[in-house]
């Protein structure tokens, strides 16, 4: 069974990322807010969307995780630029037929990093793959 999951751009990821955001943009515009706050708010939700789907729905940004490894102890998170960088796999997890979310612990930080996968981020096998190995693991963590 393979060890090696290469990512690929969602298209699912994309509409979860910016439906919500559009979302709040609508409900912001019914407050009353002053003209100039409004116009602050959502400057931040648009860099927020854009940021998000350059990174996580299409993977265009050099810190995307395009591809991601398995290993004894520890996952392996290959960047665009071909990094690696290593991490623990934390219980938080979730690892369901449709959604795949791993939390990360990075090593050598404090920090987590966290990796959105649907269905249509890999072919099925590679998909089905992943998620039974996942489900030992985070059962195991």
């Amino acid at each position: 069974m393979s060890r090696h999951f290469a990512l690929h751009p969602s298209r699912l990821l994309f509409l979860c990322i910016v439906f919500p955001h559009l979302l709040v943009m609508v409900v912001f515009a019914w407050l009353p807010f002053p003209a100039i706050l409004y116009l602050a708010l959502l400057c931040v939700l648009l860099v927020s969307c854009v940021y998000y789907v350059l990174r996580d729905a299409s993977l265009r940004l050099g810190g995307a995780c395009v591809a991601l490894r398995l290993e004894e102890k520890h996952i392996v998170l290959v960047d665009r630029e071909n990094r690696e960088t290593t991490g623990k796999l934390l219980g938080s997890s979730v690892v369901t037929p449709y959604l795949t979310v791993l939390n990360i612990a990075l090593d050598g930080t404090r920090r987590t990093r966290n990796v959105v996968i649907l269905p249509d981020s890999m072919d099925a096998t590679s998909f089905r793959q992943l998620r039974v190995l996942l489900k030992w693991w985070v059962s195991a963590v």
